[in-house]
C-alpha cells in the first residue's frame, strides 16, 4: 500500500498543493453506495497517463469545457460527479485560478443525490427539489448533507391490483377492498430491490396475493411484516407466506395470525439495500406498529396515520390517551421522518404539519365532548351523548364514531374530568363530569 512504502522509505507526502473541494455521496435506494471527497491539484507539465483497464478504460487529457461541449454532442457520458467538477473548472481560466479558488474555501459543499420517480415511472437523479443534476457553472452549490423530503413521489394512482412505484426501493399495490372502514382500500407495500418485505398483505384474496408476487417481479419475499391484526391488514399473510416461504413477523399473533417472531419496539429488519426499524405505535389497537425505513425517512403508518380519514379508536384494546403520545413520539422522532405512507390512501410528503393536525382535531373532539357532558347535568349513556359530541358526522359514520366516543370518556376519566359507573361497559356505563374538576 501507499502507506507502507512512505514508513518503509521514511518519506512524507507533501500535500500543499493539493486542496479538498468536494463531498459525494451516492443516492440513497442503491444496494452498494459510496462516500468520496473530491481534491484539486497541479499535475505536473507532460505528465504521461496511465490507466488501469479494469476501472478506468480509457483517458485522455481534456479542456473542461470541451469536455463539456462534447457531453452536450452526445460524445461522452458522465456522472454527475464528473460533470459538476467540471462545470466547476470550466469557471476558471487557468489551473491556477482554480487552484487560488480552492485554497480560499472555508466550508466544503456536500452532495447528496436522489432518485426521483416520475409519473411515467422513469427515473432520474436530482440534487435538489428544483431542477436537475448540473445547473452550477462557475460555483459549488452547498448541500444541507441529508437528502430532503421528497425522495417518495406519489403519482397518485389507486388501481386495485396494479403495482404503483413510490421510489427505486417502495412499491404499493392496493386491495379490492373498498368499504367505509377502509376507504379505497388497503395499501400493501413491497420495500427493497433484490430481495423485499411485504408489509400488510391485506385481505385473503387470491388475486391480491398474485398482484403482490407479479409485483416483486422474481425477487424473493423474505419478510412479510404486520402494523397490527386487524382484518383488512393481515389475512392475507399466510397464503403469501405458504407460496415465498417468507417469515411473518408482528408485534404479536393474536386474533387469528400466526407469526414465526415477535416485534419489539425498535427491532430492525435489514435486506439488501434497505433498514426497517419497527415503532411501537399503540392507540388504534394496542399492537400496533409502524415501520421506518431508514434510507428514505419514510414511515409506513398503518392504521396510525391514514389519508382522508379519522382514525378510529375502539376500547377496550384502543385508547386514546396511547394514541395521543405515539403521535407526539413520532413528532419528536429523530432523525426527522421525510413522508408518511399509510394505511390507506396516499402518501404524505410532509408528516409535522399532518400529524400534528391529527392531534388537534383529538383535542377538539375530546373538549366538545366534555363541554356536551357538562352540559348534561346528569349522567348519560354513549348514545345520549352521541347527537352532541358528533352531530357534524356524516349519520352514516356514527355507529363508528360510537366508539371513539366511547374512547374519548374513557380518556376524560383516565384525566379526572369525569366519572362513570362503567368504565369498561360500553352498552351500560353512565357517564358524567366531574363535579371538582375546573378546565
Amino acid at each position: 500500500s501507499l502507506g507502507a512504502v512512505l514508513e518503509a522509505e521514511g518519506l512524507r507526502l507533501d500535500l500543499a498543493g493539493i486542496h479538498y473541494v468536494a463531498h459525494w455521496v451516492t443516492p440513497i435506494g442503491a444496494p452498494r453506495r459510496y462516500d468520496t471527497r473530491f481534491f484539486v491539484g497541479a499535475a505536473p507539465e507532460h505528465q504521461p497517463l496511465a490507466h488501469d483497464g479494469s476501472e478506468v478504460v480509457a483517458s485522455e487529457w481534456v479542456v473542461p469545457s470541451d469536455a463539456l461541449a462534447r457531453l452536450e454532442a452526445g460524445e461522452l457520458s458522465m456522472l454527475p460527479p464528473t460533470r459538476e467538477s467540471l462545470q466547476w473548472l470550466a469557471g476558471f481560466a487557468t489551473a491556477a485560478d482554480a487552484l487560488a479558488a480552492a485554497a480560499a474555501m472555508e466550508e466544503i459543499p456536500r452532495w447528496e443525490p436522489r432518485f426521483v420517480t416520475e409519473l411515467d415511472g422513469s427515473t432520474r437523479i436530482v440534487l435538489d427539489d428544483t431542477g436537475t443534476v448540473g445547473q452550477t457553472p462557475q460555483s459549488w452549490k452547498k448541500s444541507a448533507g441529508a437528502p430532503p423530503p421528497g425522495t417518495v413521489r406519489d403519482p397518485g394512482e389507486l388501481v386495485p391490483g396494479k403495482p404503483v412505484r413510490l421510489s427505486p426501493l417502495v412499491q404499493r399495490v392496493l386491495a379490492p377492498n373498498p368499504s367505509v372502514m377502509t376507504g379505497t382500500g388497503t395499501n400493501t407495500y413491497l420495500v427493497g430491490s433484490t430481495e423485499l418485505a411485504v408489509i400488510d398483505p391485506g385481505p385473503d384474496d387470491p388475486a391480491h396475493v398474485d398482484a403482490i408476487i407479479a409485483a416483486a417481479a422474481g425477487a424473493p419475499i423474505r419478510w412479510i411484516l404486520l402494523t397490527h391484526t386487524h382484518p383488512d391488514h393481515w389475512p392475507g399473510a399466510a397464503p403469501l407466506a405458504a407460496r415465498t416461504g417468507a417469515e411473518v413477523l408482528a408485534w404479536e399473533a393474536r386474533d387469528g395470525l400466526a407469526i414465526d417472531e415477535p416485534l419489539a419496539d425498535g427491532d430492525v429488519i435489514r435486506g439488501a439495500g434497505f433498514t426497517l426499524r419497527a415503532i411501537h405505535t399503540p392507540g388504534h389497537a394496542s399492537n400496533h406498529l409502524c415501520f421506518l425505513l431508514e434510507e428514505a425517512a419514510l414511515l409506513f403508518t398503518g392504521d396510525h396515520v391514514m389519508h382522508g380519514s379519522t382514525v378510529v379508536i375502539f376500547p377496550p384494546d384502543g385508547s386514546v390517551g396511547d394514541y395521543l403520545s405515539s403521535l407526539r413520539g413520532l413528532l419528536a422522532h429523530e432523525p426527522p421522518i421525510h413522508a408518511l405512507a399509510p394505511g390507506h390512501g396516499l402518501v404524505f410528503p410532509d408528516p409535522p404539519p399532518v400529524i400534528q393536525a391529527i392531534v388537534d382535531h383529538r383535542l377538539a373532539r375530546e373538549r366538545k365532548i366534555a363541554d356536551a357532558l357538562r352540559g348534561a347535568g346528569e349522567p348519560v349513556t354513549v348514545d345520549d351523548l352521541l347527537p352532541a359530541a358528533y352531530g357534524d358526522v356524516d349519520p352514516r359514520r356514527l355507529p363508528i364514531a360510537r366508539g371513539s366516543l366511547w374512547a374519548h370518556l374513557r380518556h376524560l376519566v383516565d384525566q379526572g374530568q369525569a366519572t362513570t359507573t362503567g368504565y369498561d361497559d360500553l352498552e351500560a356505563g353512565l357517564w358524567q363530569a366531574s363535579d371538582d374538576h375546573v378546565v
